[in-house]
């Protein structure tokens, strides 16, 4: 992983095991004393909130996890694979797209009528039954999908990987946090202090100051919307237009970005990752 994100590691995996688990993400006791000032994470909860809640059905039908090819990176050795997935890139090592990868697949938004950050579970919720049956088709119509964009993983299988995800993730942006507020980050840099809120799911919202990173995506081709996602579930944000560049402001993280408009009739993904806010250059997208 890279290496200014390798100490956090740790920290990453406590915020997760103690907060974004499958027992811990709906639990009424929403305590964060042990989470590092300055630290955002409630669009990463949003998105582990949505995770579980697709695992909770697919449990029910009896079904894989669908699992769709987000990047290509640096083949990594058996032991450090098990340390992080294989979705971005050692730091110092230039990216060669023709070089031996390792295809990097995670879980992806599935298809569903209910409003992004509302509670989809327990099953006493009265669109419980609608929702089972919303994925229930889906997962047919998997077989017209071509294999090669996506797989079926294992349940158990794709919660070990999505949890090495979001640690890697999170890492990164405790990186980020604490250059900032140690002061390697100047406010008149590409770094600008956000104000963002620490919960959404309570009456009460508190505001959580952090940074985030001004940041330029390039295209090919002019004219282009830009959309982002998370690295370790894909659901497409909007991020920006036109290109090129287009330009908007990420809290740290490694990012996947897609782009549509022109040719492009619906968002193509870009085939990489790129870690926010150490990447040496900005994000240019083969698009």
């Amino acid at each position: 992983m890279n290496s200014k994100a390798a100490p956090y590691r740790d920290e990453a995996a406590a915020v997760f095991d103690n907060h974004l688990g499958q027992e811990q993400i709906e639990s009424r006791d929403r305590s964060e004393r042990d989470i590092r000032e300055g630290l955002y994470i409630e669009d990463v909860r949003a998105e582990v909130l949505d995770y579980w809640a697709d695992i909770e059905v697919l449990e029910e039908i009896g079904a894989s996890v669908p699992m769709i090819r987000v990047s290509e990176s640096m083949q990594h050795e058996a032991a450090d694979f098990e340390l992080a997935p294989a979705s971005e890139f050692e730091e110092g090592v230039e990216w060669d797209r023709d070089a031996r990868v390792q295809p990097a697949f995670v879980p992806f938004e599935l298809p569903t009528s209910t409003p992004h950050g509302f509670p989809r579970f327990p099953r006493s919720r009265p669109y419980y039954r609608y929702r089972r049956d919303e994925v229930y088709d889906f997962m047919v119509s998997l077989d017209r999908i071509p294999s090669e964009s996506m797989k079926l993983s294992p349940i158990e299988e794709s919660k070990k990987s999505f949890r090495l995800g979001v640690v890697d993730f999170l890492a990164m942006r405790i990186a980020s946090v604490v250059d900032f507020f140690t002061g390697l980050y100047a406010i008149n840099s590409n770094a600008v202090q956000l104000n963002l809120p620490r919960s959404r799911q309570t009456s009460a919202t508190t505001y959580v100051k952090t940074v985030g990173f001004s940041v330029d995506v390039h295209t090919n081709t002019p004219n282009l919307r830009i959309h982002s996602s998370l690295s370790f579930r894909r659901r497409w944000r909007y991020f920006g237009a036109p290109t090129s560049p287009a330009t908007s402001v990420l809290p740290g993280g490694i990012y996947e970005f897609g782009a549509d408009g022109g040719l492009y009739g619906s968002i193509t993904a870009d085939q990489g990752t790129f870690d926010i806010p150490y990447g040496t250059l900005p994000p240019r997208l083969n698009l």
